[in-house]
């Protein structure tokens, strides 16, 4: 199956390395909670730059208005968790591997990018990476969002 097709079927590869390494798996062992029982991936934490004031909603608002044009698990988990209908967003523009961004018209954000810091084009600020580092700790995809230069 491609990575593509994959992603279409709900399925997130995150490591190609282990994918290749699976060929040998003889056994495998399930716990009984998370995307596997549902089906469905969400939001397991939603956590705001201590330096932006911006309540947790409106950051999970924001990531909607972007991800509503996407068709990617984490763009539907994000959408879900968003308690009103996303804003408008023009200029929708996916990057493969990486996340998207959109134009949010009205606000002062220019581009919104959601998905990795490399998408970002910053370092996660030292009050939220130690934060991300337990989440992805535990197994937890960490989705970033920001725009100008700044990670909310």
């Amino acid at each position: 199956m491609t990575l593509g097709r994959t992603s279409k079927a709900g399925i997130l590869i995150r490591n190609l390395a282990a994918l290749e390494s699976a060929a040998v798996i003889q056994r495998i062992v399930f716990d009984k909670t998370g995307t596997l029982t549902s089906g469905q991936m969400s939001i397991a934490a939603s956590v705001v730059n201590p330096d932006m004031a911006m309540a947790s909603a409106e950051l999970i608002c924001l990531a909607a208005a972007v991800e509503q044009f996407s068709e990617h698990p984490v763009a539907r988990a994000i959408m879900s968790a968003c308690p009103t209908p996303p804003a408008v967003a023009t200029e929708f523009q996916a990057v493969r591997g990486l996340g998207a961004s959109a134009c949010i018209p009205g606000h002062d954000y220019r581009r919104v990018a959601v998905g990795s810091l490399r998408l970002l084009g910053v370092d996660a600020p030292p009050a939220l990476a130690a934060q991300a580092k337990v989440c992805a700790d535990l197994g937890q995809t960490i989705v970033w969002l920001g725009w100008n230069e700044t990670v909310a």
